[in-house]
Formats: C-alpha cells, sequence, structure tokens
C-alpha cells in the first residue's frame, strides 16, 4: 500500500506531538534541541509540510530514537532516563519554568517594528543583512528571535514589493529599499 506523503508527513506531526505532551515538551524547546526554528517546527507537528529523512531523524535523536521508531506508532514511548541527557536538561527545565504563556502580540511586535525600520528609517538605503536589522530592534525583541525571523518577513506579501533582496555576503542575504536598489540616491548624511 502506498502511502500519500501528506498524510505520513502529518502521522509523523503528530506522533512528534504525542512524546512532546508525554514529556512536557513545547515546540519552542523542540526547536532549540535541534537548532532550528519553532515556524519550521510547527508546519512538521501539523503536516503543513513534508519533512525530510535527516529533519525526522534529528527530531527523534531527541528522544533517543530513530526516525522510523518515532514514527510508528506502536512503538513504546522510551523512559526519561533513556533519553539523551541534553533532552533530560530540557524536561527538567520545563518542569521548573512550566508552558510559557504566549503573547497574542508577539508576531505583531516583530512585524510592527520591522515595518517601522522599513519605513521611518535609513537602515535599508544601503544593502544589509537581516542579521543587521535585527539589532535593530527593540532589546527584548531581537533577543527572542532569529535573523531567519527577518529573511521571512521580508519575503512575505507586501514587503517584498518595498524590500528586496540584492545580493548575498557570505552566506547571508543582504536586502535594500527597492527604490535605493533600482538606482535611487540615498540622502547625504
Amino acid at each position: 500500500m502506498i502511502h500519500n506523503s501528506i498524510a505520513v508527513s502529518l502521522e509523523f506531526g503528530l506522533q512528534v506531538k504525542k512524546y512532546l505532551e508525554h514529556f512536557g515538551l513545547t515546540e519552542g524547546d523542540l526547536s532549540r534541541l535541534i537548532n532550528s526554528n519553532t515556524n519550521k517546527i510547527q508546519d512538521i507537528l501539523s503536516g503543513k509540510t513534508g519533512i525530510v529523512l535527516n529533519s525526522a531523524e534529528k527530531i527523534s535523536n531527541v528522544f533517543g530514537l530513530r526516525y522510523f521508531e518515532l514514527g510508528n506508532p506502536l512503538f513504546s514511548i522510551p523512559l526519561i532516563e533513556y533519553l539523551p541527557e541534553e533532552t533530560q536538561k530540557f524536561i527538567e527545565k520545563r518542569k521548573v519554568r512550566g508552558i510559557p504563556v504566549i503573547n497574542r502580540n508577539y508576531s505583531n511586535d516583530i512585524a510592527g517594528n520591522l515595518d517601522k525600520i522599513i519605513n521611518e528609517s535609513d537602515v535599508l538605503h544601503f544593502p544589509v543583512t537581516a542579521e543587521e536589522i535585527r539589532l535593530r530592534l527593540p532589546k527584548e525583541i531581537r533577543d527572542t528571535i532569529k535573523a531567519s525571523r527577518i529573511t521571512d518577513l521580508l519575503k512575505k506579501s507586501g514587503r517584498d514589493k518595498i524590500v528586496i533582496q540584492v545580493d548575498k555576503r557570505g552566506k547571508e542575504f543582504l536586502f535594500q529599499l527597492k527604490e535605493f536598489a533600482l538606482g535611487k540616491q540615498p540622502p547625504d548624511k
């Protein structure tokens, strides 16, 4: 029997959710444990995106398993003492701290502050990286996000008409206001 890849992705996502709930971990905890971002984890958990074997293996390793073990609904959830040490530490921290309260305006704060940088500063008159933009955000926001979040927001409909990717510096993309990238001269400082 051939399984539809969406159904398989959704099934794997449900398995991961089951493990997170069992151990009291959050999507954010998992993203930190595999060095990813929460948006990607949310997409995997919802089945919104297909999962490649390397990612499935990374996630499974968090629970001391291989991808085919985690993906098997009949496979027993391991005891906490059999989990990798780093995962055990996250579980203990989560027990002490509890589940964080989500600020419902969190993404609006990021987007709103990014729009302020785009519209009210000269930062994007010249090519800059997402990291350089992130560093211009208020400390309470910049300390909670990665530059990849800025890149994602810059590529969203609306902003992508104002700010464009113009080049690369090493592995990082450079962004600039479209009007300046297309030849308008920035004002003298």
